[in-house]
């Protein structure tokens, strides 16, 4: 019985660690590729709500003559100073932002801003700035931008647009 056991052939210990390995490597890469579609996808839902909400708010403020937000309290962007300092205008940074007061406008479905449940009209501005997953607006350019912000890659994302890029101005 000995015998009959040596003779059979198996896998070597050197053969099962290379095979472990390939299999390890494999699916750190599987893996790694996932996760950039994954950020891409939020990255991408986060553009698709910013590019709806602007285009509701430029329709709203056509229609009304003002933004859909409660003027009375306005967004602080103390605390904020990645959003401010790479995504915000200096003439922007000039004007108010406002919670978009997502009620007035019709037709909107968002992935983010869920946040924007917890607002009432008895917040205080510092009690409304304390708040992340919510969209706001610039009062002149009406440029929409998400507080919390989309991370890929060690950026943040806040808008679909850049620093500089063309300003709407409305007045």
């Amino acid at each position: 019985m000995l015998k009959n056991a040596k003779s059979q052939k198996g896998i070597t210990m050197v053969t099962l660690t290379i095979a472990i390995i390939i299999l390890v490597l494999v699916s750190n890469i599987l893996i790694y590729n996932a996760k950039d579609g994954i950020y891409a996808k939020n990255l991408e839902n986060m553009y698709t709500d910013v590019e709806s909400l602007r285009d509701k708010v430029i329709e709203y403020s056509v229609q009304y003559g003002t933004i859909p937000a409660n003027t009375s309290i306005e967004y602080n962007l103390n605390g904020r100073d990645d959003l401010k300092e790479n995504w915000i205008s200096t003439e922007e940074l000039e004007n108010k932002f406002y919670v978009i007061d997502l009620k007035t406008l019709e037709g909107v479905s968002l992935n983010y801003g869920r946040d924007y449940d917890k607002v009432n009209s008895d917040m205080t501005s510092e009690e409304i700035s304390k708040l992340e997953d919510i969209y706001i607006v610039s009062e002149v350019s009406q440029n929409v931008y998400y507080v919390k912000g989309i991370s890929v890659e060690g950026k943040k994302y806040y808008s679909d647009r850049k620093k500089d890029e063309t300003v709407i101005d409305v007045k």
